[in-house]
């Protein structure tokens, strides 16, 4: 059985991802201080769409709000970094 989840490094790669559907499940503890922004990949699309970020068409207002909540749950984790973040889903606020 494969992985429903897949884990991106990348803040835009992520934030673009979040962008066109993909579920944000929560942060993923990558060691060493860096963090894998983890989303739920039914289909096991993530890592193509990914690999599209320089050629993907996505509204500017649109990435730049899941940038938003992507940084938000960034911050959340380094203000309480004992909490596990990793484990905990993230979720934007429905508009």
């Amino acid at each position: 059985m494969r992985s429903t989840h897949y884990v991106e490094t990348d803040l835009g790669r992520a934030a673009l991802l979040n962008a066109r559907g993909y579920p944000f499940v929560g942060l993923r503890d990558l060691g060493d201080g860096r963090f894998g922004f983890e989303f739920q990949d039914e289909q096991g699309t993530a890592a193509r769409d990914a690999a599209s970020y320089y050629s993907a068409t996505v509204q500017a207002h649109e990435l730049v709000e899941r940038l938003r909540i992507l940084k938000r749950a960034l911050a959340l984790n380094r203000e309480n970094p004992k909490h596990d973040h990793a484990h905990r889903p993230f979720a934007p606020t429905e508009r």
